[in-house]
């Protein structure tokens, strides 16, 4: 999706706010498959049935593992992003003040109004870094322990080696089935933080060009 707001059509600065904020929670929330698809049994794993103990054993410590790397992942991933929303709340906060001197000076209205698009620019692309943030919505290692009851297999109560092969299958689907569910999050926080950086370049770049020709056409 693509931002198009002109200034010179008819566009007002009320449906052009809208429209950002739009972009800006696009896909925000769209990610997440929910607990049920997380927790159903995918029927693949049956195929796991044919190897032994120590194979099955190694096959769900791995899945294990690469879980609990992939939530330390996102942890270093979330206190970097808050870290860059932090100081672009800083930069837009810094702007607004900058726009208000500006406005009382009673003679720079117009680099007045481009600074404090800057600092609607700048908010948005805080708001991007924000979103990429959800400690909350990723998988985490470990089992509830309801979820061992026996209305909660996908197959019923047999003997105790078959219990312990059909509890090692459903596990390694379960670990899969969140692992992939942290990559879609990872991904959706990876787009949003890339958002971010590029709005604030571009809007670096646009609103600086514009404020070097308004300082030129100001007049003495």
């Amino acid at each position: 999706m693509g931002l198009g707001v002109g200034f010179g059509d008819g566009v007002g600065f009320g449906d052009a706010f809208s429209t950002l904020l739009r972009y800006c929670f696009s896909g925000s929330f769209a990610i997440g498959a929910g607990y049920a698809s997380i927790m159903a049994y995918d029927k693949r794993f049956d195929a796991l049935r044919c190897f032994d103990e120590e194979i099955l054993g190694e096959i769900v410590r791995e899945g294990e593992a690469r879980l609990e790397a992939q939530l330390q992942a996102a942890n270093a991933s979330d206190q970097r992003a808050m870290a860059w929303a932090g100081f672009l709340v800083t930069v837009a906060l810094a702007a607004v003040g900058a726009s208000f001197t500006l406005m009382l000076g009673k003679h720079h209205n117009v680099v007045a109004g481009i600074a404090f698009g800057f600092a609607i620019c700048t908010i948005a692309s805080a708001i991007f870094a924000i979103n990429s943030v959800r400690p909350s919505a990723f998988c985490f290692p470990g089992n509830s322990p309801e979820n061992w009851l026996p209305d909660c297999w996908a197959m019923p109560i047999g003997a105790k080696a078959e219990n312990w092969l059909q509890a090692r299958c459903e596990q390694a689907s379960a670990l899969n089935n969140r692992i992939a569910e942290n990559t879609r999050w990872a991904e959706a926080s990876g787009v949003n933080l890339r958002r971010s950086m590029d709005l604030l370049v571009l809007s670096v770049c646009v609103w600086a060009v514009l404020a070097v020709f308004a300082t030129i056409a100001q007049p003495a």
